[in-house]
């Protein structure tokens, strides 16, 4: 718990050009949920809901 308030604190700093912290919870919370977990493999997304959440980087990447 203690590790992962840690990055959240780091990552809100790290955004300087955003004020809202909404807008930075959400993107820190939607960057966390895509992220593969190195024990699992797998982001909690896929693991919650049973599928990955959709980013702008799906809309370049084509669709096999």
């Amino acid at each position: 718990m203690e590790r992962s308030l840690g990055s959240f604190k780091s990552a809100v700093k790290s955004e300087t050009e955003v004020k809202s912290l909404s807008l930075k919870l959400a993107r820190f919370l939607l960057a966390h949920w895509n992220t593969p977990h190195s024990s699992t493999g797998e982001p909690p997304s896929q693991l919650f809901l049973g599928r990955r959440l959709h980013t702008r980087l799906d809309l370049l990447k084509p669709d096999l």
